[in-house]
């Protein structure tokens, strides 16, 4: 995969995946010596922290550390905007796309069917609120439910989540993260699941959420 060091995730690479799923497994061969000749295509979740067009500059970390890597190895590079997992698992094992760049975590959705680079960073998980004066730094559970991603790196491939020791209950939105933070910061009253790196990108743009970190164990991010 891209001669990037791979790691497998859970139950190695191939594991015991469904055979009615069409992205189980790769349909094609294609490899770094095949995307020299051609272009190494990044399917990518819109979001300020992988991948975000501007007037004059495509910004987002994941982009950023991917062209890298494709000056490095004197590749074309393209993005692949992508909001659909399954779609995005497709793509990648029919040879339309050759990595996934969405904030991935080792044991995460995408952990059956794909390998894993080493990780790049560490998150923590936080809370976005609309900000109903001040608020502590730290912040344990919340008794309501909390909101989150179904694309989020804290929601394993069996879609459980949990802090430490302690059990959080949440309910999963069908929508990309940027838009469940754009809805808090429209007055979403649900607090939301966010990282730390969002948060500390975020803080300044979204003047009206605060950001608070939620007790737990951070998480590894691969492509």
């Amino acid at each position: 995969m891209l001669a990037l060091p791979l790691v497998e995730g859970p139950g190695g690479v191939a594991g015991n995946l469904p055979e009615e799923a069409p992205w189980a497994r790769p349909h094609v061969r294609r490899d770094l010596e095949q995307i020299k000749h051609d272009t190494l295509r990044v399917l990518v979740l819109p979001d300020p922290l992988t991948w975000e067009p501007r007037p004059k500059a495509t910004t987002g970390l994941e982009w950023e550390l991917l062209e890298r890597f494709a000056r490095r190895h004197k590749l074309a590079i393209k993005a692949i905007r992508v909001t659909d997992q399954d779609t995005m698992l497709l793509m990648l094992q029919m040879g339309e796309g050759d990595v996934i760049a969405a904030q991935l975590s080792a044991h995460g959705w995408a952990a059956p069917y794909v390998g894993f680079t080493r990780p790049y960073r560490h998150i923590a998980p936080g809370l976005a609120l609309m900000r109903t004066g001040d608020r502590p730094k730290e912040h344990t559970a919340p008794q309501d439910a909390i909101l989150m991603s179904s694309w989020s790196p804290f929601l394993d491939s069996l879609q459980r989540i949990s802090f430490g020791d302690s059990a959080v209950r949440f309910r999963i939105a069908d929508s990309i993260p940027d838009d469940l933070l754009m809805a808090t910061a429209l007055g979403g009253k649900q607090p939301l699941l966010v990282s730390d790196a969002t948060a500390t990108l975020e803080a300044k743009r979204l003047p009206l959420v605060q950001f608070v970190r939620l007790q737990g164990d951070q998480v590894p991010l691969a492509f």
